[in-house]
């Protein structure tokens, strides 16, 4: 009697259920490699964009007050996937896009060999020139047409500038309005010479120079290639601008 009752007693204390924080141990164990090699790779997927960004920046000469978030995503599918045991392998899909945006990458493991593809999203607000004020097409930009603002290099659907020498005394090729982001296809460089107007032409042989009056027959910037016509002898010639109201011809 007594040994029925005990064996029964045994009987339901192997049927009683498990805590649900002790049924749930084992998965989130076998799930702790996954999330810790995850988190790596993330983690190494973003430093990445921000050094390829870093660079970018330096050979762009770029002002150093800008601002960077990375962000990177993972497949669902890379949950699946062992540990690496080699190290990552990882490279953006196209190495000549810009630096910034939605930038997809190639990952592969050798062993165990496995491949998937991520991305990393990289926000950057960098300080740029924007017009101050509506500017004609045709004018010489000043100082007081200009004012450098931070933006979001994701809202520019163009190009921009950050170096003021690049816009100051340039001409505005179309009429400019005020905010509008300034781009290098905005401006032309100031004309230095005006068709019809007096040039001296330098002609420099075996080191010897000599120089003329002349007349542009274009008009023509800092290295344009133009014709002008020597008011001595009434011929025409190709000659290079190389300053203001002067030519260089080349033999």
């Amino acid at each position: 009697m007594n040994y029925k009752q005990h064996t029964v007693k045994r009987k339901a204390r192997r049927k009683q259920k498990l805590p649900p924080w002790k049924a749930t141990l084992p998965l989130f164990l076998l799930t702790l490699p996954v999330l810790s090699w995850a988190g790596d790779l993330s983690q190494a997927l973003r430093s990445d964009a921000r050094a390829r960004l870093a660079s970018y920046a330096r050979q762009a000469a770029w002002p150093r007050d800008y601002k960077v978030r990375t962000s990177a995503w993972l497949p669902a599918s890379a949950k699946e996937l062992p540990p690496c045991e080699t190290g990552f392998a990882f490279a953006p899909s196209n190495a000549n896009d810009k630096p910034w945006g939605r930038i997809p990458y190639d990952v592969s493991c050798q062993s165990p060999q496995w491949q998937l593809r991520a991305r990393v999203e990289v926000t950057v607000t960098l300080s740029v020139w924007t017009a101050r004020r509506s500017v004609r097409r045709g004018d010489n930009l000043s100082q007081g047409d200009l004012v450098r603002r931070p933006v979001v290099l994701d809202d520019i659907y163009g190009g921009f500038i950050t170096d003021a020498n690049q816009l100051l005394g340039y001409e505005a090729r179309r009429n400019l309005r005020s905010g509008q982001v300034l781009a290098a296809n905005m401006v032309a460089p100031p004309m230095l010479v005006r068709k019809g107007e007096d040039v001296v032409i330098r002609v420099r042989v075996k080191g010897v120079t000599a120089s003329m009056k002349g007349q542009a027959l274009s008009d023509g910037g800092k290295g344009d290639s133009i014709r002008v016509r020597n008011l001595s002898s009434g011929k025409e010639l190709s000659a290079w601008v190389v300053e203001k109201g002067v030519v260089e011809t080349r033999f």
